[in-house]
């Protein structure tokens, strides 16, 4: 039994027409297949909170299996690497099903249309191809390096992980910007090191364009570049004021003004998603209603697929 309160009579009548309205698409809506029904129990264990904190285990443990494997280094035919080639089985396996419970929930369209889907498999079919041999066999061994970006399938599990990746996929445009600035000026400063400093002996810094490139972009972290500056001093084709200057130029453009732009783009980036959830928040907690809940609820879906399992889940109890 459920009370709803309106603050008048024609709010009141807006909403028995709606309810009333989808009673009647309801019952007007052909009944559900048994391979339907199947479908939709499948989706909701999947998506249920603890199914999906199990995978986040899973994806956490075998990430820390790989670290102690890649600093143990178990020499063949020893127990150690018979240990964590069992433990690759049972993972490999555990996720090559936890993708296939996903495909089967989803059908083809709603699984195919998600780029974590997409990534999963190719991670997942990279593993199975390495526990077959198949990848040896043609030639394709580097492929095993992807068994590292399993721990990347972490972020779609907790909202504060995916939170970070949204925030870099929202200031890929202006960071590209930036980027192209600071790389613009790091080109400029590559093409002038070359010509001033090119013809130095066997120093080969600033011998071609993409080794200059290298090192100016070495500088620009802060590594080791007053080092170098100093030993072109001891030139006596250069002039030490001419060289200061040059450095000390690209040190202020680059590293202390637009490789921090770069950053502040980034942390701006952080800041619209934040006050956006606040003002969410906000919004929900000065505006209570009867359906207040059920809005908060529909507020925290993952992604399109995950709103749409809902909402007729929503519908069908109505």
């Amino acid at each position: 039994m459920y009370t709803f309160f309106t603050p008048n009579t024609p709010h009141r009548d807006m909403w028995v027409e709606g309810f009333a309205e989808a009673l009647q698409a309801r019952d007007a809506r052909a009944p559900p297949t048994m391979f339907q029904s199947v479908r939709a129990q499948v989706a909701m264990g999947y998506k249920s909170q603890g199914f999906q904190v199990t995978v986040a285990v899973a994806i956490f443990a075998n990430f820390v299996v790989m670290a102690a494997e890649a600093e143990m280094k178990p020499k063949a035919g020893t127990r150690e690497e018979w240990a964590f080639w069992v433990m690759e089985i049972v993972f490999t396996v555990f996720f090559a099903i936890e993708l296939t419970v996903n495909a089967f929930s989803t059908l083809f369209w709603e699984f195919a249309m998600s780029g974590w889907n997409w990534f999963d498999t190719l991670v997942i079919g990279s593993a199975i191809l390495t526990q077959t041999n198949t990848i040896e066999a043609s030639g394709l061994v580097h492929l095993r390096l992807l068994r590292a970006f399993r721990v990347l399938r972490f972020f779609n599990r907790l909202p504060s992980l995916r939170k970070i990746i949204v925030a870099l996929y929202a200031s890929l445009p202006a960071m590209s910007n930036a980027m192209g600035l600071t790389f613009m000026v790091l080109a400029m400063y590559s093409v002038m090191g070359v010509s001033l400093f090119g013809e130095l002996g066997d120093d080969a810094r600033f011998a071609t364009f993409s080794s200059a490139v290298f090192t100016l972009f070495q500088f620009s972290t802060g590594d080791g570049w007053s080092d170098v500056v100093r030993d072109l001093f001891e030139e006596e084709e250069l002039s030490v004021a001419g060289t200061s200057i040059f450095f000390i130029s690209f040190m202020i453009i680059v590293s202390i003004i637009l490789m921090q732009v770069v950053i502040a783009v980034l942390l701006e980036e952080f800041s619209k998603i934040s006050d956006t959830g606040k003002r969410e928040k906000a919004h929900f907690d000065l505006h209570p209603s009867p359906v207040t809940a059920v809005l908060h609820q529909l507020d925290k879906c993952r992604n399109e697929a995950d709103l749409r399992f809902k909402i007729e889940a929503l519908w069908d109890k109505l």
